[in-house]
């Protein structure tokens, strides 16, 4: 739902972002247009003009001001369920570590209880070849 509500938001902001544009554009257009009667403009109605421009390049800015914000909280979400799961998927893996290494120590419990003496020569043979290796190296 929050992925919906971000799709929303972002082609809202979009949108407004469109029609400032549009705004400033037409605004820049007539300026540009009526560039030789600038000089006839009284005072009055130059400022005028002025004060409109300024006013959609206030509000453009807002809008992209918005539309970054919403971005990065769209940003902070998705880190934030990936994060999720990764902590998810390293709590699986434990599990399944921890279970095999469980399974593992019981299957040697049970053949050390089914055959001692094959174990006992298993470990004896084991640290034999242990303490070989170590003593061949120094």
């Amino acid at each position: 739902m929050e992925d919906q509500m971000s799709s929303e938001s972002m082609e809202k902001f979009g949108k407004n972002v469109d029609a400032k544009t549009d705004s400033v554009k037409k605004h820049v257009g007539r300026a540009a247009g009526e560039a030789s009667d600038i000089a006839e403009m009284t005072y009055d109605e130059l400022r005028e003009q002025i004060a409109v421009f300024k006013s959609d390049i206030a509000d453009l800015t807002a809008a992209m001001r918005d539309l970054g914000q919403a971005k990065v909280r769209e940003a902070g979400a998705a880190a934030r369920h990936t994060g999720q799961k990764a902590v998810s998927a390293a709590g699986d893996g434990y599990d399944y570590a921890t279970e095999q290494v469980g399974e593992a120590l019981s299957s040697a419990e049970r053949f050390t209880r089914e055959r001692p003496a094959m174990a006992t020569a298993i470990a004896a043979g084991a640290g034999f070849l242990v303490a070989l290796a170590l003593t061949s190296r120094r």
